[in-house]
């Protein structure tokens, strides 16, 4: 589990989740 997780950093993942997470609270903002 934690090494797939660490595979998942290493492979960019979560800084696309992070900004994927972004845009929505941004896009839920502007409504």
């Amino acid at each position: 589990c934690w090494r797939r997780l660490a595979e998942w950093t290493e492979a960019g993942v979560w800084p696309r989740l992070h900004e994927a997470l972004l845009a929505k609270l941004r896009s839920a903002d502007a409504l």
